[in-house]
Parts: C-alpha cells; sequence; structure tokens
C-alpha cells in the first residue's frame, strides 16, 4: 500500500485513503480524494512492458470516447503517460500503476 500512496502524492493526491478492493491478477484500491474518488491498479511485478499495458488502456479510451458504453478510461499521470512507474519505499522495487475514475456498481459473478 506503501507504494500506492507515494504514486499518488506523485500524482498530486497526498493524504487520499486507499481501500483494498481485490488481488488477483493486479492489485486494486479504492481511491478517496478530495471530491472524487479513483480506482489504482497495481501491477505486482514489471513482467508486462509499458507499452503492452498502453495499447489496452487506449482500446478503452477509445471505447469511452466513440462508444455509448460506460467503460473504466485510464487517467494520465503528471508526465502525460497512461502507465506510472512508482518505488516502493519499504523495498525499493518498483511497480507499473495506472488510474481510472470510479464507477458506482454491483459485482457480479465472482472475483
Amino acid at each position: 500500500m506503501r507504494v500506492g500512496q507515494q504514486a499518488l502524492a506523485d500524482w498530486g493526491m497526498p493524504g487520499a485513503t486507499l481501500t483494498f478492493v481485490s488481488d488477483t491478477e493486479n492489485i486494486i484500491f479504492r481511491v478517496e480524494a478530495a471530491r472524487s474518488a479513483y480506482v489504482l491498479r497495481i501491477y505486482p511485478d514489471q513482467s508486462r512492458p509499458d507499452a503492452e499495458i498502453e495499447g489496452e488502456l487506449y482500446w478503452l479510451d477509445d471505447l469511452h470516447r466513440q462508444t455509448e458504453l460506460i467503460v473504466p478510461h485510464p487517467l494520465s499521470w503528471p508526465n502525460d503517460r497512461l502507465v506510472w512507474i512508482a518505488t516502493d519505499p519499504s523495498t525499493g522495487a518498483a511497480h507499473q500503476m495506472v488510474l481510472f475514475p470510479w464507477f458506482e456498481g454491483e459485482v457480479v459473478g465472482k472475483n
């Protein structure tokens, strides 16, 4: 969780609250900031190149912009990239992260 808090501070949200949501392939947190809620997706290892993750994110962004579908769309980090690299202050390990707006809804099926 420390690496997530570090990334949010880098993004300009120091003091944001992280609430654990799930840990399947990626670690997911709900982020409560001053006036908004977000989803922080943390990739536990850097086994996928940034370009591969960004390709998926561009696809989601296109669906969001060009259709009526309600899909999560990635938010750009301060460096104008969709994937942020943050270093865990306790271990020194680097983690890829993606930020989305939070959508209220219901869980369908098993997580």
